[in-house]
């Protein structure tokens, strides 16, 4: 099952079983906001995946067009808000799902995984795969990125040019040259550097699909409670 036909399960087994009406409807309406969510990280690294080898040093574009740097900033900045919420909301539907209890507004990824750690749920496989996405190196990087992205400034990626020679645009082989960007390896530092040559959005890719691992694992391994 790929992740849509997952929720979709997910969500039949809750009809079956939660008897009250109103968390039927609640899980209904988080399952399709966590496809909503990653669908919406999806198109943020289709529209990264677009600007693939672009600079405005290699290109020129009339006032009314944005610039590059600016769209990539602005889809980076989406697919780490996405990607990041999907986990939110993910945590909302298992907090249903499973009656966990905690409040709606005072519900997240972080707080309902220190309430798997710490209930009668700490040894089931639910709280084991949210502790393991916790700890895990994809979401502490999407924390990182994420957290600095929204809170604090660009996380900054570097831009290199390959391809072709002379100036940039203009090649004497007439090979046409191409951008490489890559993110900073810890955007919390005031002097960031690319020493793992992080590639945008090549691990973008990477990161999207071991959370949605993380997120599948999840939703199969869910029982849904009375």
């Amino acid at each position: 099952m790929d992740i849509t036909e997952q929720i979709d399960s997910l969500v039949k087994k809750a009809k079956r079983i939660v008897t009250r009406e109103n968390r039927r409807l609640l899980i209904n309406l988080y399952a399709e906001g966590l496809k909503n969510k990653l669908t919406e990280a999806d198109f943020a690294i289709k529209k990264l995946q677009l600007l693939t080898g672009r600079s405005d040093k290699l290109e020129t574009h009339t006032m009314e067009e944005d610039k590059i740097e600016d769209q990539r900033y602005f889809y980076s900045d989406a697919f780490w808000a996405f990607l990041y919420s999907s986990l939110d909301v993910l945590a909302q539907l298992a907090n249903q799902a499973l009656k966990i209890g905690l409040p709606e507004n005072k519900t997240d990824f972080k707080k309902l995984n220190g309430k798997l750690q710490s209930n009668e749920h700490k040894d089931s496989e639910v709280a084991k795969i949210f502790l393991k996405c916790r700890r895990g190196y994809a979401f502490r990087r999407l924390d990182k990125y994420r957290n600095c992205a929204l809170h604090r400034r660009h996380v900054y990626f570097s831009e290199s040019f390959v391809g072709g020679s002379g100036s940039p645009g203009y090649t004497a082989t007439g090979e046409m040259q191409r951008a490489v960007h890559y993110l900073c390896d810890d955007p919390y530092v005031t002097k960031p550097s690319v020493k793992q040559k992080i590639e945008i959005p090549g691990s973008m890719k990477k990161m999207r699909q071991e959370i949605v691992n993380y997120i599948v694992h999840i939703l199969v391994v869910i029982e849904p409670v009375k």
